[in-house]
């Protein structure tokens, strides 16, 4: 599963710049066999660019 946001974005002096930042949800396991509150059920990443 994702999410990703883009828009635009300027400076007090007119400097343009455009953004895309994503959010991204691994689903590894919803049910581990090890009940540890340490056992991995999501990975989480995301990745911003800006131009």
């Amino acid at each position: 599963e994702w999410w990703y946001y883009t828009g635009n974005l300027a400076t007090a002096d007119g400097r343009r710049f455009g953004y895309q930042v994503t959010f991204f949800r691994i689903g590894v396991d919803p049910a581990p066999a090890n009940p540890s509150r340490w056992a991995v059920r999501d990975l989480h990443m995301a990745h911003l660019a800006v131009t």
